[in-house]
């Protein structure tokens, strides 16, 4: 009796709140109802942390946005400098993901106040610990230890420029992460030295490792660090593919102790004068320190290696290991630096198939180095100079490549284009049929008969024009004050305008504007390279050192009217930083390749404009660190655009 009493009463009890829930849903405030479908907050450098988070009362910190976002919320941080370490530990959902994004047309910047954050080692400055979460648009520098660490499941990060990182840049440990089109450089640098890890034990520029499952890097550009470049270890079912890789001091692509990755599409190159001197610099690296797990299940197809200390490399680690079920197909490897142009070393090696790369090695260095064919199969590949005979095969081809070889090969400006067939190739329709890889790097099918090497050649001529900024539309822009974030004065009839800041700690920008309309309407853009050539000497300590990156934004006609305006200072762009300048000039000029985002909004029905500026807009030194460029009222030395392409 006392039982049934009590479960009628609780029966009540239950249904009086669950009246009570929902009438307290029904007459809830716009805030708490917005609060349920996603709220939008914002963090700005002057706000308050006991504000509300809305645009008008911004929170100050990023540790504080931390603690307060959830399932479904944007964040959106506000251009600046937070010297501070934050972990993004809430998680949101499938359908409802957290959003940490940079404010449209403002760069934040997530700063370890010159390696002093973090205090301890093995630390971070940003760290998204939680799930479902997608970051967007930061700049994370300085840090005394790690850059970013992805460590939750289903993280999305896109559009990092990581750098200046006294260990790892960007490390990926969750499971079915993805780092898209991100941009990581001088990580490791503690090794710059390399006095304290002579023996090894050097960090990675951009990695997925720590046992993540399904991670993808994609479309990033890895170049400059003082470790490894590029790297996946102690991971399974990893693709690494569409990256640029260049210029890294180990190894500039790493696989270790890793299952079923898939390498495809990736640029990788040391350039001629590389400011990362004395390492191995070894194109793609494979082995296994660990052992653990053992690799295998590895495919390295499509991929494009020029330049580097052996192109392709195999070693055995301390704990033994060998390639087990690997791929080593369509690729093109030209001209190792140093050694042999492939190396591989003994080890326990199986089922592994080397088909159908092209292996150029000019001048006296051996072309390949193999200590046992046990367990490895070559065949139908396209060597340069007779390999030896142990590696060769009925259908190889011994003979020159040739390869179209266009553009240039200098630190950032190499493209796929230089490794291009020519007609006379006889890789050309040499090819065995291989299941694993339908298309070529760029997409294509293969044909039938196929190409040996990482391209299919294509009957559209390459071709190159050279677009020079409009002296009527170009010129320099002056920040109003110093955090405004607003155009001032203008210079628009000057023969040279300014980049960097002043002593009021205001900002230069420039605008440089192309007619690109001579492109034909069906023109498919390979390549686009901006040159701008120094006037004079640099003044004050040199925006390239105290700045960070000169980056470009672009504009499909103009960022305002044609015509320069103070305006064109913030005006919104269609693509933020599609390139980078080289901070090493050649002949005082300095260049930047478009990436494919920029690329996309080259206009061939009219003009083309770029916004120039240096990633840190001052250093609040009250000095002048700025240097000038020639503009486009320069008679000899006009900006430069130049762009290569094909009309089918």
């Amino acid at each position: 009796m006392r039982t049934k009493k009590l479960f009628l009463f609780f029966n009540l009890l239950v249904t009086f709140a669950l009246l009570l829930n929902i009438t307290q849903i029904a007459h809830a405030s716009p805030s708490e109802a917005k609060k349920r479908a996603g709220n939008v907050y914002y963090v700005s450098t002057s706000g308050n942390d006991s504000n509300l988070g809305t645009q008008s009362q911004p929170w100050r910190t990023l540790g504080k946005a931390a603690s307060k976002i959830s399932a479904g919320d944007t964040l959106y941080i506000r251009g600046g400098v937070y010297q501070e370490a934050v972990t993004f530990s809430r998680s949101g959902t499938a359908s409802a993901p957290i959003k940490i994004l940079a404010y449209p047309g403002e760069t934040p910047i997530v700063d370890g106040n010159n390696y002093k954050i973090p205090a301890s080692t093995w630390g971070t400055i940003l760290e998204i610990s939680g799930s479902y979460v997608q970051v967007s648009g930061l700049e994370v520098r300085y840090s005394n230890w790690m850059g970013v660490v992805l460590s939750g499941d289903h993280i999305t990060a896109s559009g990092l420029n990581v750098h200046h990182i006294r260990e790892t840049g960007m490390l990926l440990s969750g499971d079915y992460g993805l780092v898209e089109s991100c941009r990581v450089w001088q990580a490791a640098n503690r090794n710059e030295t390399n006095s304290p890890y002579s023996g090894g034990g050097w960090a990675t520029g951009l990695s997925a490792a720590r046992h993540p499952n399904y991670a993808v890097l994609r479309g990033n550009v890895v170049y400059n660090n003082w470790g490894e470049g590029l790297s996946t270890f102690e991971a399974n079912q990893v693709v690494m593919e569409g990256n640029i890789v260049y210029d890294n001091w180990s190894a500039n692509v790493y696989i270790s102790d890793a299952t079923n990755v898939v390498m495809q599409r990736n640029l990788v190159y040391r350039s001629p004068n590389s400011i990362v001197q004395k390492g191995s610099r070894i194109g793609i690296l494979m082995g296994d320190e660990l052992y653990n797990p053992p690799s295998a299940g590895i495919k390295v197809i499509n991929n494009l290696v020029y330049g580097t200390n052996r192109t392709f490399y195999w070693y055995q680690g301390p704990r033994g290991g060998g390639m087990d079920s690997v791929l080593v197909a369509n690729n093109t490897f030209v001209n190792s630096v140093s050694g042999a142009g492939i190396q591989i070393d003994s080890g326990s090696h199986k089922n592994t198939r080397i088909e159908n790369n092209i292996i150029q090695q000019d001048g006296s260095l051996p072309i390949a180095s193999v200590d046992s064919t046990n367990g490895l199969a070559f065949s139908t590949n396209l060597w340069s100079k007779t390999p030896p005979s142990k590696l060769s095969s009925a259908t190889d081809v011994v003979g020159d490549p040739q390869l179209a070889k266009t553009g240039q090969v200098e630190a950032g400006l190499l493209t796929a284009e230089w490794f291009r067939l020519l007609a006379s190739s006889p890789a050309r329709e040499r090819a065995k049929i291989i299941s694993e890889v339908p298309d070529d790097y760029f997409g294509n099918s293969r044909g039938i008969p196929a190409d040996i090497g990482a391209i299919e050649y294509s009957t559209v001529v390459t071709q190159s024009n050279t677009f020079y900024s409009t002296a009527a539309y170009d010129g320099g822009i002056l920040e109003s004050s110093e955090t405004s974030s607003k155009g001032g004065s203008i210079k628009e009839r000057g023969k040279t305008f300014q980049l960097g800041d002043d002593a009021a700690n205001r900002q230069y920008r420039a605008i440089l504007s192309f007619d690109t309309s001579s492109l034909p309407d069906n023109a498919v853009i390979y390549s686009a390279v901006l040159r701008i050539k120094q006037y004079g000497r640099t003044n004050g300590s040199g925006p390239f050192s105290v700045l960070g990156n000169l980056l470009v934004d672009i504009r499909k006609g103009a960022f305002g009217q044609i015509s320069l305006a103070a305006e064109d200072f913030q005006a919104r762009s269609s693509a933020k930083n599609v390139g980078t300048f080289n901070s090493t000039p050649q002949n005082k000029w300095f260049s930047a390749a478009l990436n494919a985002k920029g690329i996309k909004y080259i206009n061939r029905s009219g003009n083309t404009q770029f916004r120039l500026s240096f990633s840190l807009d001052d250093n609040n030194d009250r000095g002048g660190d700025f240097m000038r460029f020639f503009s486009g009222n320069s008679v000899s030395w006009k900006p430069e655009l130049i762009i290569q392409y094909g009309a089918p």
